[in-house]
């Protein structure tokens, strides 16, 4: 890749350094702590509950008047800034199964435009009218499923990883058939909205961890193409359909062989 397309903007924002410790604590410290203020807002006057984090309520003008802008906001910019983030999950693991890592990467993507599509539509609608429940779901079970495809990918291309990347990957699989179950049952919580609430965050909990642990594993290939990095620590040989090299560095710019991050 030449020296121009390295430093371009669009491969800046897609770099495993920048994405992890720039883009990735953003997007999901704006997604936090918009839903905190907003649980605040909805919670003020009385003791919190439970069923103030559900956040189809945060987002209802009816259910949350004073607050539900402010989810709304923290919604659509956390999505768009991991937009970034499906990009790098394409091009890293497109090194070890390229047809793979692009339907993994692009069910990813569909995730975040249909949580940015909830945030923007869900305030200026009634609370769970179909479109709402259909965006949500489609939002939470293409992001597990993406990462799924993708942990997989590197599970089994990487011995070295592959324990704990089979492990994430069985658990988004798990989560993405209990939504399926969750999208046929849809009285399954009358009488138990708490347990919405508490769905809703341990689902975007794995959410995190999976797209943190799948860049902060790209990152610490700090690949290597031959120009551009100071001292190379080890190489490793992975079983790629593509039989490509991966060299893991320490120090210097990172690219990848292929066409770089």
């Amino acid at each position: 890749m030449h020296t121009a397309e390295r430093n371009s903007p669009v491969a800046s924002w897609t770099s495993p350094t920048f994405v992890l410790w720039r883009l990735i604590p953003l997007a999901y410290g704006v997604f936090l702590a918009g839903y905190l203020i907003s649980i605040v807002v909805v919670s003020a006057g009385r003791s919190p509950r439970l069923e103030d984090g559900i956040m189809s309520d945060l987002l209802s003008r009816s259910d949350n008047p004073r607050g539900y802008l402010i989810s709304a906001a923290a919604t659509v910019v956390c999505g768009l800034l991991l937009l970034p983030t499906a990009t790098l999950l394409q091009k890293a693991c497109g090194l070890l199964h390229y047809r793979w890592a692009v339907l993994g990467a692009w069910i990813y993507r569909v995730g975040l435009v249909a949580t940015i599509a909830t945030g923007a539509s869900t305030p200026f609608q009634q609370p769970y009218v179909p479109i709402h429940i259909y965006l949500a779901f489609l939002a939470f079970m293409s992001l597990v499923a993406g990462l799924a495809i993708c942990h997989a990918v590197v599970a089994l291309s990487m011995p070295s990883a592959r324990l704990r990347h089979a492990t994430l990957a069985t658990l988004q699989v798990s989560v993405l058939l209990y939504l399926t179950y969750l999208f046929f049952t849809p009285r399954y919580f009358d009488g138990r909205r708490w347990f919405l609430a508490v769905c809703e965050w341990v689902v975007s909990a794995l959410i995190v961890s999976g797209t943190v642990s799948l860049i902060a594993l790209f990152r610490g290939w700090q690949l290597y193409r031959g120009d551009s990095c100071e001292e190379e620590l080890t190489t490793q040989h992975l079983s790629s359909p593509r039989g490509q090299e991966i060299k893991v560095l320490r120090g210097g710019k990172a690219v990848p062989i292929h066409e770089g991050l």
